[in-house]
């Protein structure tokens, strides 16, 4: 599975693979792509209801500033156990695709991942007459509570997910691998500070520790370093 158009992954990196696994006319490939980020998002969304059926439920974040993307990955087990797809949005606005996205599904809950300064008041008020449903949004002070917040809401109030696994990052290419695996266990993400773990997963994990069956760090040293793994291990 391929995502993104040829601007983002070239046919050279299709052809790589080819190579790599010795498929040279066996590998079946499924590329999903639009004409930008909005887009895509909307043609990863058709493809989840073609495979899953409409979802009830959307799950909105900033996909316009690359600084509020860990709000979108904190929601990426929810999106990947129970095939909800993330829908962006920028700070001040709904994108036409996504608002086309929206129409189309008319779903019964819309969740926002993100507080005010991510996603703005006047894009919630926006949400809201789109789809008829008041949007709640999960936030907290800053990215680590937001997504402590998220696995709160996703485990003790929906029963979206448990708290058997956790996974923890601190960089956003190790959440974003880390975050579909960890969600397709049925569990979380949080996200914490590379250099000591951050007060909100601190609290998280301590809450829910027994309850927690198995955690992931994702990244090596450079990305956390091994003061937070044993911080980690003594919260549990």
């Amino acid at each position: 599975h391929i995502v993104g158009g040829t601007v983002s992954v070239p046919d050279a990196r299709y052809n790589d693979l080819k190579a790599y696994v010795g498929g040279s006319g066996t590998l079946k490939t499924h590329r999903v792509a639009g004409s930008d980020r909005f887009s895509t998002a909307a043609a990863i969304a058709r493809d989840m209801k073609a495979r899953k059926g409409t979802p009830s439920t959307v799950l909105i974040a900033n996909g316009a500033d690359n600084t509020k993307f860990f709000d979108a990955l904190a929601l990426s087990p929810i999106a990947a156990q129970n095939g909800y797809p993330i829908v962006p949005v920028s700070a001040t606005s709904v994108p036409s695709a996504s608002e086309s996205i929206l129409r189309e599904f008319k779903p019964s809950t819309v969740i926002i991942g993100g507080g005010p300064n991510t996603v703005g008041s006047s894009v919630k008020s926006r949400l809201k007459s789109i789809t008829g449903k008041n949007p709640e949004q999960w936030y907290g002070n800053d990215r680590y509570s937001t997504a402590a917040v998220i696995a709160g809401k996703a485990v003790d109030t929906k029963g979206w997910l448990t708290a058997d696994a956790v996974g923890v990052a601190a960089k956003l290419p190790d959440a974003l691998t880390g975050g579909s695996m960890v969600g397709k266990k049925d569990g979380v993400l949080l996200v914490t500070d590379g250099s000591k773990l951050s007060a909100a997963p601190k609290s998280w994990i301590t809450s829910h520790r027994r309850e927690i069956y198995e955690c992931f760090v994702f990244g090596g040293v450079k990305s956390m370093t091994p003061a937070v793994k044993s911080q980690i291990d003594s919260a549990l």
